[in-house]
């Protein structure tokens, strides 16, 4: 188990990153009042990104590949939510819906890219190539830790923190616990609504490019594991706060 050994601690540590991440992909938009059901294809669309970044500037230095995987993994999850979230605000589709059938949208980029455009044939599954050596997480510790680890704490307590103490924050919480009331007080609730699940699928890029930089060193089949869920059912039991995920 993950308490006798120092193995199994790094590695209950490394799972929870992506945990905690879906979980605050999870919780931001939930303060809102809206349901952002896919982290899964958020994360599988930023580490398709991350991989994709990898591969392409294989051999550039990694003072200059891994922030460009990060980065990419990220904005890909933000673009992918913002898909979810335009239709919402605009024509009043329930996010819900639209989240989750993107996730079954991602699972067929997931098999184009890693089947068809960087496909490892000496694989023996739906994978990628792998990134370049720049491209990992630097490990740290023995048994070794990614140091995404570091990164994913640094954004589950940034999060708690803007989300308590920013101007920003108490308008998403305000949105959440009555609409109408923060609309009377010139909250713009559209935008707030449509920011939290942009925000929420950053958070569930960045735990794609980190399961790519510093777990598998590519792309494949899998990858999102039964995250989703388990974020879900980690918001659900911190009852959106941030700070209990």
């Amino acid at each position: 188990t993950s308490v006798k050994s120092s193995f199994g601690f790094v590695e209950t540590v490394h799972k929870w990153v992506p945990l905690a991440l879906q979980a605050v992909a999870f919780t931001i938009p939930l303060a809102a009042g809206k349901y952002n059901i896919g982290g899964e294809g958020q994360l599988l669309v930023g580490a398709t990104a991350s991989a994709a970044m990898g591969i392409v500037f294989f051999d550039l230095p990694m003072v200059l590949l891994l922030p460009l995987l990060l980065v990419a993994g990220t904005v890909a999850g933000g673009l992918w939510a913002g898909i979810a979230a335009w239709p919402m605000n605009r024509f009043g589709v329930n996010e819900i819906l639209s989240t989750v059938l993107l996730n079954f949208v991602s699972f067929g980029v997931v098999d184009y890219v890693a089947s068809e455009v960087w496909s490892d044939a000496a694989a023996g599954h739906p994978s990628t190539t792998p990134v370049g050596p720049g491209g990992e997480l630097p490990m740290f510790g023995s048994p070794p830790m990614h140091s995404g680890v570091l990164l994913a704490l640094l954004v589950v307590v940034t999060a708690a923190v803007l989300v308590r103490r920013s101007v920003s924050g108490y308008e998403l919480r305000a949105v959440g616990a009555n609409p109408r009331a923060a609309q009377v007080h010139g909250i713009r609730i559209g935008q707030i609504a449509v920011g939290s699940l942009v925000v929420g699928g950053l958070a569930a890029g960045l735990s794609g490019a980190i399961e790519v930089a510093g777990v598998h060193g590519k792309l494949l089949e899998g990858i999102q594991s039964n995250y989703l869920l388990l974020g879900i059912i980690i918001g659900l039991i911190a009852r959106g706060n941030i700070v209990a995920v």
